[in-house]
């Protein structure tokens, strides 16, 4: 089953639940050394568009990086991680990013 058709399944799911319940949907070829950028942002599109609440590219690395995959997946939230290969931005810092 294709990553946008598991998160779809997924976001049903979590539609189906009696309480409230935040999806995130993963895309983790940063880390396991699949280093393309736009590979990264078109997964996550697919996943907002399937209907994740929240996105998460871990192993985003630069200040540029974050502001390029905020902008492609506007106005799903993105979810970073700091502390993975040098990335240490305050929370300040992240939250004036567009």
């Amino acid at each position: 089953m294709p990553p946008n058709q598991r998160v779809k399944a997924a976001v049903r799911a979590a539609h189906s639940l009696a309480f409230p319940f935040t999806l995130t949907a993963r895309a983790e070829n940063l880390i396991h050394e699949r280093i393309d950028l736009a590979d990264t942002i078109r997964r996550l599109q697919a996943y907002a568009g399937a209907g994740a609440d929240v996105l998460f590219a871990p192993g985003l690395k630069t200040r540029e990086e974050i502001e390029t995959v905020v902008k492609a997946v506007a106005p799903v939230p993105l979810n970073v991680v700091m502390g993975l290969s040098n990335a240490d931005f305050s929370l300040n810092e992240l939250a004036i990013m567009p």
